[in-house]
């Protein structure tokens, strides 16, 4: 795997939604065309593919951007980007967001989160000479063809770090990286909003981890948006002598003490991808911050941990989990990701409102051979746009690919056998996860009614009808379509 130089890995973390129309497609630059690979659309297979984790921001009209790592020539970096219709639609055209001022060295984990409206990337990276050479923590804002640099920068300390950023109420940005061997110990170094000056002027925030020896590696952050406002800042800590390695997270708003997440310990740490992010997020309408990681054991399961609970759920199905990611979805619900490490498959899954129970595991194949990296993002729709990388099993070498999800619909009908000696009611219920799902469109027999409140809607089986078994056909908006069958009896 290619690193490129000076890098800062800045993670995909909370997805903040605003409003946007879909972008232009001006600028940029015919891709080769899309090959279906399973459900998954090839976006860029050339040999210009950095390893690294691609990330996805969905806009109010739910058209998803979607950017990655590229080198298109030798020792200069940029990201590209293409786009997800609404219905799942992937763009042809690819844009260069820094078209004509490529850098010197240039995350391979950028953050991708909003900016009036407009995808703006967060990153770390260095150019030959100007503004932009310090290595220091900047954003680009997206528009037609090129991106725009911003004249801010979110690190003071702009030295060869890893970390991720997030935002939170009001479009402030924090970013945190973890950092050894600064005076004093190592840790984790973090900045809440942009200073107007680049390198950022005053010291940045620091959460010391050396004690016992320990490092902080990898770091994500997330900010309770619906909740108390607060900054979460998570990290890996590796390399203590006495145990503790493992999933950390502080409210770094009420400078509380670090919280260690339940079940993680070295295992969990080392199944974390060098080039994969931690997965936090907030539920954007409800309060609380999430954490998705391995477990501690022989084999990872992963884990979903409300910040601050005393237990982590189980995710179903997600044995031997490899690049877990998560995302706000809507009704305050989690989509939850992994790639497979042992089938090179993907698996989604997604809560209910709660975040007490989980809907069932849809798990994809791939044309991977090894090493898949996920980015995903729902924003306000109920479709969930995913972005993978991987080692292809064409060419053996990185390439991205893209796909959009929807749920299936859960139905249920009651009585399942109605004799046609006489007329029947019928009741259809149509749940996701749990939860009812309302102005569903159930239909049958020439029949079409709608799911009220409850989930619930009632058909009806005429005398006479001939025996056998009878199908009805549920569908709703972003889901998949759903059905179930009963049977008629003499």
């Amino acid at each position: 795997m290619r690193i490129t130089g000076r890098l800062l890995s800045l993670g995909l973390t909370t997805v903040v939604t605003a409003s946007l129309v879909a972008l232009p497609a001006t600028g940029g630059h015919a891709a080769a065309p899309h090959r279906a690979a399973g459900p998954w659309h090839l976006i860029d297979g050339s040999a210009h593919v950095i390893t690294g984790t691609p990330v996805v921001w969905e806009d109010a009209h739910h058209v998803a951007t979607v950017l990655w790592s590229r080198e298109p020539s030798t020792s200069q970096f940029t990201y590209e980007t293409t786009h997800i219709a609404a219905k799942g639609t992937v763009s042809t055209t690819l844009t260069d967001v820094f078209a004509g001022g490529h850098f010197e060295s240039l995350s391979t984990e950028p953050a991708l989160l909003s900016d009036a409206g407009a995808p703006l990337v967060v990153f770390n990276g260095a150019r030959a000479s100007g503004k932009y050479k310090q290595s220091c923590i900047y954003g680009a804002k997206g528009g037609s063809g090129a991106w725009t640099l911003q004249s801010w920068s979110l690190s003071n300390d702009c030295f060869n770090s890893k970390g991720s950023a997030g935002e939170g109420k009001n479009g402030v940005i924090a970013a945190a990286w973890g950092l050894a061997g600064w005076v004093g110990g190592h840790g984790v170094e973090y900045r809440v909003g942009t200073s107007a000056t680049i390198p950022a002027s005053g010291a940045d925030s620091r959460i010391p981890v050396d004690t016992h020896g320990a490092d902080a590696a990898a770091t994500g952050v997330a900010a309770d948006t619906a909740g108390t406002g607060h900054f979460y800042v998570a990290w890996t800590r590796v390399f203590t002598n006495n145990n503790s390695d493992g999933y950390y997270v502080e409210d770094v708003t009420a400078h509380s003490a670090a919280m260690k997440a339940p079940g993680t310990g070295t295992n969990s740490t080392n199944r974390l991808s060098g080039f994969a992010n931690l997965a936090i997020a907030n539920r954007n309408t409800h309060p609380g911050v999430y954490l998705a990681y391995c477990s501690n054991a022989a084999t990872c399961h992963v884990q979903l941990w409300r910040v601050g609970a005393a237990k982590a759920m189980t995710v179903p199905g997600s044995a031997d989990a490899y690049s877990e990611s998560i995302s706000a979805a809507p009704s305050a619900r989690l989509w939850i990701a992994w790639f497979n490490g042992s089938t090179n498959k993907v698996s989604v899954v997604r809560t209910n409102k709660a975040v007490t129970r989980f809907g069932p595991v849809q798990t994809f194949a791939t044309p991977c051979a090894e090493h898949g990296l996920l980015g995903l993002s729902s924003g306000s729709s109920g479709r969930l746009d995913i972005a993978l990388q991987c080692v292809a099993n064409s060419n053996l070498r990185a390439q991205e690919y893209a796909e959009q999800v929807l749920v299936p619909l859960s139905v249920s009908v009651s009585p399942k056998t109605v004799s046609n000696t006489a007329a029947h009611s019928i009741t259809v219920t149509v749940r996701d996860a749990g939860d009812p799902v309302a102005h569903a469109t159930v239909r049958y027999a020439g029949q079409k009614v709608s799911t009220n409140a409850s989930g619930q809607a009632t058909i009806h089986v005429a005398k006479g009808t001939a025996t056998g078994s009878k199908h009805v056909s549920v569908s709703a908006t972003d889901y998949r379509s759903g059905g179930a069958n009963f049977q008629v009896t003499h």
